[in-house]
């Protein structure tokens, strides 16, 4: 859970959030489509918001992912809905500007990510104001 206050000290917005880590690409897409380990989870709590994903995995790439991600069908994950953070130790301006060109990619982070930057990820992609959360509330 993330205790997150407004400008007032008096007020508190307790957020919580799921977090899913998968250990690779392909153990990604399983969650996505709901296969294997994951056949029994929620739908809703198959659709991330936000996903990170590495350059660099061993056997399947996060440019292996993106292609298999984008070949899922719509209907699958509402794929529009999530917003795909690249991430990489690379600070070659060619493999950042090619991950900002491909689609499903909203952004590139330099590894490692630190805590600073996860904050303001979440604060910039995950819109509260849709839910019963004033718009105000970020996690801080």
């Amino acid at each position: 859970m993330i205790s997150s206050y407004t400008e007032k000290p008096s007020v508190r917005v307790d957020l919580i959030v799921l977090l899913n880590v998968c250990t690779s690409g392909t153990d990604a897409l399983d969650l996505l489509q709901q296969k294997g380990a994951y056949e029994s989870i929620s739908p809703e709590l198959c659709r991330p918001d936000l996903i990170f994903l590495d350059i660099n995995m061993p056997r399947f790439s996060g440019w292996d992912f993106i292609e298999a991600y984008a070949a899922l069908p719509d209907s699958v994950l509402m794929k529009s809905h999530a917003n795909i953070m690249m991430l990489s130790t690379t600070t070659n301006t060619t493999t950042q500007q090619k991950a900002l060109n491909t689609a499903y990619i909203s952004g590139f982070v330099e590894n490692p990510l630190r805590p600073d930057m996860l904050k303001s990820l979440v604060n910039e992609h995950l819109d509260f104001s849709s839910s019963e959360w004033n718009p105000q509330h970020r996690w801080r």
